[in-house]
């Protein structure tokens, strides 16, 4: 075989190597290096973690405030940047997506409804919500581990770290809303300029 053809062939597997830290059940973010983990619910499998990836994005990417260790809890973006920033074989997900991991994980009611509360609280990580300490604390019963992130405004002022966190969807404004109190969980409509957190799911 031609050596330039080796050398080509050599560096292509180089470069798209699988990171080696991934375990193969994680996504491997070639952009960044970072390995996600990923957890199946129901029909659908979703990233366990916040995505931190911040570069060659529209919109606004903001870092958690006095957190060094970002990459290990997520970032805020802004709609725009959220809609642009999930990894190859991966979206952000839609209403529609968001609403059938609440009806898996929440079940509905004796009226069909989605049961938020139940969902929101099976969601969930199982330690540092709210204060008094723990207050709003899930079950983490299907792996997801919704942290609390709290949220930053467009002007830069973040909001309730550790009381609650908001994920983007598809929709311009609308967010899959986990607060500290369960019940009052499920949809919510704010600024497409503020910042929230994203989780992907595999197409």
């Amino acid at each position: 075989m031609n050596k330039w053809i080796l050398i080509t062939l050599c560096l292509t597997c180089f470069i798209y190597a699988r990171n080696p830290f991934c375990n193969p059940s994680d996504i491997d973010d070639q952009r960044d290096g970072r390995c996600y983990t990923t957890v199946r619910i129901g029909n659908q499998i979703w990233m366990s973690e916040n995505l931190t990836y911040r570069e060659n994005l529209p919109g606004k990417v903001w870092l958690v405030e006095d957190v060094p260790n970002y990459w290990k809890i997520g970032v805020y973006y802004t709609w725009s940047a959220a809609m642009k920033a999930c990894p190859e074989d991966w979206h952000l997900p839609s209403v529609e997506e968001w609403e059938e991991l609440f009806r898996y994980a929440g079940g509905t009611d004796k009226n069909g409804f989605t049961r938020y509360e139940v969902a929101i609280k099976n969601l969930k990580s199982i330690g540092d919500w709210g204060s008094p300490k723990n207050k709003g604390n899930g079950t983490n019963k299907y792996g997801f581990n919704a942290w609390p992130m709290g949220m930053v405004y467009k002007d830069g002022t973040y909001m309730n770290v550790g009381g609650s966190t908001h994920f983007w969807t598809t929709k311009p404004g609308t967010i899959a809303n986990f607060p500290m109190a369960s019940e009052y969980g499920g949809f919510n409509y704010y600024s497409t300029e503020n910042g929230y957190s994203v989780r992907c799911i595999k197409d």
